[in-house]
């Protein structure tokens, strides 16, 4: 038997971020779904669709690489691991292609908003969440399908993407710029973006008070909530970023060295693929950090299964509403 690569204080730390992800990304669900009138404001869409891909990532990614890692080698069949690795590398792309989608769509509620409250909500989200997963199976496939062929007649207890060979590890490049690489700079770069338009906007709004001497105004009730709902939004958008950045970062930098200087340091590397799997288990705490709304559909389940629990009544226990209640984090359509 081999050393294992995970000592079990590490095995066991890598164990709780998997049940801290999985029961994160349940509660927000949960909260979707015992709160219908969440899923009524479009933008809510991405975050639902992020955490049902998070929670796969802590279902079936993490505990896969878990055992992986601890043991030292791939303890269970080739075509198990063939499973595994399709749906490793998909679930933690399409995490990114998911944020890298909320990024796209506030530029445009930013930028283009008149064009972007003209095009029907439900709609521009939902192709929008569809288009993700299409980039990221459609990223994947052709490579997979290549090195899985290669591999059908391995006799090592491995599970690797790579072996050696020229053929491969380009496959392997292709996965990794195209499903990992390219959507993180697209979410840096709308997130630029987004940040320098509202600079702007701030701006002009300074110059336009000290112009007509006016210090303050009231604004439509209408107004005044679409700025709340952009600021939600845009908190939100900033802590992605920094998330996406402060766990994948790691990865980026070994996968880096592995594919163009083809060295490896294997304690880095394990170190950095389970930070990177950490976004998927920070991601619902951002969602709540972020939005009043979500915060408060969370407390309302949360007093609501105890409460049933504890009198087996099942009375709902309603929270005090909030003055965004009716506004979703997002621009309104």
């Amino acid at each position: 038997m081999e050393e294992p690569d995970l000592p079990r204080w590490g095995t066991g730390l890598f164990s709780i971020l998997i049940l801290l992800t999985i029961t994160a990304n349940l509660l927000v669900i949960a909260s979707f779904l015992s709160e219908p009138r969440l899923l009524k404001h479009h933008f809510n869409l991405y975050l639902l669709n992020l955490a049902v891909t998070d929670l796969l990532v802590g279902v079936i990614a993490m505990p896969h690489y878990a055992m992986y890692s601890h043991y030292g080698y791939w303890p269970f069949t080739h075509a198990h691991c063939s499973f595994w690795m399709f749906f490793d590398y998909l679930l933690t792309s399409e995490s990114l292609w998911g944020i890298a989608a909320i990024s796209v769509d506030r530029v445009w509620a930013v930028c283009v908003p008149f064009s972007y409250r003209n095009c029907p909500s439900y709609r521009k989200c939902l192709l929008a969440s569809v288009l993700s997963w299409t980039i990221a199976v459609a990223v994947l496939l052709p490579g997979f399908v290549k090195t899985r062929r290669e591999h059908l007649n391995a006799t090592t207890c491995d599970c690797d993407w790579m072996s050696e060979g020229d053929e491969e590890t380009s496959s392997a490049v292709v996965v990794l710029v195209l499903g990992e690489w390219l959507p993180v700079i697209i979410t840096v770069v709308c997130f630029l973006i987004t940040t320098g338009k509202l600079m702007r906007i701030s701006v002009n709004r300074k110059k336009r008070i000290a112009e007509t001497g006016i210090v303050t105004w009231r604004r439509h009730g209408s107004c005044r909530v679409r700025d709340a709902q952009d600021r939600q939004a845009f908190v939100l958008q900033t802590l992605l970023v920094v998330a996406v950045l402060l766990t994948w970062m790691p990865w980026f930098v070994e996968s880096a060295r592995k594919l163009l200087l083809h060295r490896e340091d294997g304690v880095f590397y394990i170190v950095a693929y389970c930070v990177a799997y950490g976004l998927s288990g920070l991601n619902p705490f951002l969602f709540n950090a972020a939005s009043a709304e979500m915060r408060l559909s969370l407390r309302s389940f949360l007093r609501r299964t105890l409460c049933s629990r504890g009198s087996g009544d099942g009375a709902a226990v309603h929270p005090r509403p909030s003055p965004l209640t009716s506004c979703s984090i997002n621009a309104a359509a």
